[in-house]
């Protein structure tokens, strides 16, 4: 929620460094306070540092007769450099209690402080270091000019080496602050997004199922594939989000990459402009089964190919997918894929800039075409992460050419597991399923999704009404919303386990905060983890895998 008091063009995250941090260098002058009850030690000092500069600046002489003095000088300057402390002035110890009260009431650790005594038999020199957080210790007889000016440059040095670093420090604690704000904002804004989209896109694919003229069937998908459009958008938006903040994580599963490339040709399909030839080709000898993650193996493809696409109006645009000679390591392969299109190309001093976020080849481009310019400034951070790179080549009403580079190692080769699905419309004895959603709207679409599995679900709309419902009654499956009022259903799934009959039963958990919630969920005893939107195949398969795994337990 913006607050309303501030300006719907302010900032969302504003870096608060400037107010917080006073960069050292600003500072015109250094600051240098003289506690001293004889004023010709004063007088002297001044003169000694009145033409003195370090590093380009002069010197702010702050007097004081007495401790009483200083201490009011201290509290009206909190940046003083340094200070030369004489230890008898109003009492033979008022120089010391000044030390202490800098050290221990004041807590300034920055300040350097130099006792300087004519009569050092009221501060012997090795009780007084021992004892006071002093920086130096020195006689009035032997600081002389020079020396005077040795013990004020240590000083100040060590003065700045001390700002510098607490600088640094709050600054660090800001950003990490910032970055912290950042990331609950998009994981909130993720939720957020992802729930109605997960109710648009489920009640398509259900109404696509149902008897549809053609005519409202063609009108469904059409809705269908906007939503897929926005759900696209809302994930590049949030996968820039966690770009730049460093934490984009790279699954390693085995996964047929043959498979996804013939997936994602015929995902886009319908995506193909009139008179436009669409074809892909997989090199014999570019391995199949390969260890990776192929949700962004797929997300690089779809940016380089819905571009091409999108841009290509006549012509055509191929998909190659080849194995490179040499690969970084043992084990690794290194696959070339190249998108090539005839569409109209792309002007050489905007190639350097098209790989940035939020650029485009024109401004025009957006508004033409559509999207957000981010796609592939996120292709070439994914091939990165795949020890690989992105480039293109162009030509000005020749089409282009995008060349990505990335490194999967083989996997071998195992049987797949194989799950029997459950028969549409067939009860099963071990059929109740408790959903837990506080978004009406998404109970629904599951209770309708599951309901085609002849299974019986009961909805709870928070933490404790699940609890509730499970203490009445045995149910055999869990889907279990993350984020909710109240208790979240991390929480929810902890106090379930205690619950008797509860300690096996398996949840799942529903998030639209991507993967970034699955540890959590894993740590929290769910078993396993569906993004929103939930697609109907994907459910189904989850159903068949929990069910059957349910059978064997019981």
């Amino acid at each position: 929620m913006v607050p309303s008091n501030a300006s719907l063009d302010s900032p969302l995250f504003a870096n608060d460094e400037q107010d917080l941090l006073t960069p050292l260098e600003e500072a015109p002058r250094w600051k240098v306070l003289v506690v001293d009850d004889e004023e010709d030690v004063v007088s002297v000092t001044r003169l000694v540092l009145a033409s003195f500069k370090f590093e380009g600046r002069a010197i702010e002489l702050l007097p004081a007769r007495s401790a009483e003095q200083a201490r009011k000088v201290l509290e009206q300057h909190s940046d003083i450099a340094v200070a030369f402390i004489d230890v008898v002035m109003e009492s033979d110890n008022a120089g010391l209690e000044l030390v202490r009260f800098i050290r221990d009431v004041q807590r300034n650790d920055e300040i350097q402080l130099i006792l300087r005594t004519g009569q050092p038999g009221f501060a012997p020199e090795l009780k007084v270091i021992l004892e006071y957080g002093i920086n130096d210790y020195r006689t009035k007889t032997e600081l002389d000019n020079v020396k005077l000016l040795s013990c004020l440059v240590a000083g100040l040095r060590n003065y700045r080496y001390r700002v510098q670093a607490r600088q640094a420090a709050l600054r660090e604690e800001v950003a990490s602050e910032l970055h912290e704000a950042k990331s609950l904002f998009f994981a909130q804004m993720s939720h957020d997004l992802r729930t109605p989209l997960n109710s648009i896109l489920g009640f398509c694919q259900l109404l696509e199922l149902s008897e549809l003229g053609d005519e409202q069937l063609e009108q469904v998908r059409l809705i269908r594939d906007s939503g897929d459009h926005l759900l696209a958008l809302v994930n590049d938006i949030l996968d820039l989000s966690k770009g730049e903040a460093g934490k984009i994580e790279l699954e390693s599963i085995a996964f047929s990459l043959h498979s996804l490339v013939r997936d994602i040709t015929t995902f886009l399909q319908p995506q193909v402009p009139a008179g436009v030839q669409f074809q892909s080709h997989i090199e014999h000898d570019v391995p199949d089964l390969v260890l990776g993650d192929p949700v962004r193996v797929r997300q690089i493809l779809y940016n380089l190919l819905s571009n091409a696409l999108k841009f290509t109006q006549q012509g055509a645009v191929s998909l190659q997918v080849a194995l490179l000679d040499d690969a970084p390591a043992a084990g690794l392969n290194r696959i070339g894929i190249t998108v090539t299109d005839t569409g109209p190309g792309i002007p050489q001093d905007r190639l350097p800039h098209l790989f940035s976020v939020y650029e485009q080849a024109d401004a025009s481009v957006s508004r033409s075409y559509g999207g957000t310019g981010l796609g592939l400034y996120i292709s070439k951070q994914l091939a990165e992460l795949m020890q690989g790179a992105i480039d293109v080549s162009s030509r000005l009403g020749k089409g282009s050419v995008f060349k990505v580079e990335i490194c999967l190692p083989s996997a071998r080769q195992e049987a797949p597991a194989t799950v029997e699905p459950v028969a549409t419309g067939v009860k099963q004895h071990f059929a109740r399923v408790l959903v837990v959603d506080d978004d009406r709207v998404n109970c629904m679409l599951l209770r309708k999704m599951l309901a085609r599995r002849g299974l019986e679900t009961t909805c709870a709309e928070n933490g404790a009404a699940a609890l509730a419902a499970a203490r009445q009654e045995r149910f055999d499956l869990v889907f279990m919303d993350c984020q909710m009022p109240g208790l979240s259903g991390m929480e929810t799934t902890r106090r379930l386990r205690l619950l008797e009959h509860y300690a096996r039963v398996p949840v799942i958990a529903l998030t639209g905060n991507g993967e970034d919630d699955m540890a959590a969920c894993f740590q929290a005893g769910m078993n396993d983890f569906m993004t929103k939107p939930v697609d109907l195949d994907g459910l189904n398969a989850m159903v068949a895998k929990w069910m059957g795994f349910r059978t064997m337990m019981k």
